[in-house]
């Protein structure tokens, strides 16, 4: 997507067009990656590292047995 907005941008600025539409469609852009950086949805998830480390296997040998 950036990239296409980057083309479009490069070939907007050859003709002489006007760049609003593209300049929206950057800003939408951004915020949409912004919100998503914000919101935990890019990026490793905080229990990736407890999911690995701990297998099912494991679970059986830390229980207390009598």
């Amino acid at each position: 997507m950036i990239r296409r907005l980057h083309v479009v941008w490069r070939r907007a600025r050859r003709t002489g067009r006007d760049l609003d539409a593209v300049a929206y469609a950057a800003f939408v852009a951004g915020g949409v990656l912004f919100l998503a950086a914000l919101t935990g949805a890019l990026g490793p998830s905080l229990d990736a590292h407890a999911v690995s480390t701990h297998s099912a296997r494991s679970a059986s040998a830390d229980r207390a047995t009598f």
